[in-house]
């Protein structure tokens, strides 16, 4: 038997790691909410997902600033992203679960 731990802890990741998955998020919804119609539930819907990542976008920066890492905000918007985890620019290290 070994000592070596079994977990290994998330990564720390930067506000650039956030930034880019933010990016990354608002570049495949806002064209879909800027062609829903302005009154109609889909445009309800992708402009909830936009004011969802600049919220969360906020709550690493709050992390960062207090010197603890975004690890929790960064796994949800990988789990956003995933979504698009077939598009040419997502990034292996965004799959949320490896």
């Amino acid at each position: 038997m070994t000592d070596q731990p079994t977990y290994t802890p998330f990564p720390d990741y930067t506000q650039e790691d956030i930034d880019a998955l933010v990016s990354f998020i608002q570049a495949r919804v806002k064209p879909l909410r800027d062609a829903a119609r302005y009154d109609s539930e889909d445009f309800k819907a992708f402009q909830a997902l936009l004011d969802v990542t600049v919220h969360i976008k906020g709550a690493a920066q709050s992390e960062l600033k207090q010197g603890d890492s975004p690890s929790l905000e960064f796994h949800h918007l990988a789990l956003a992203a995933r979504q698009w985890d077939d598009h040419a620019d997502f990034l292996p290290a965004w799959k949320p679960y490896g």
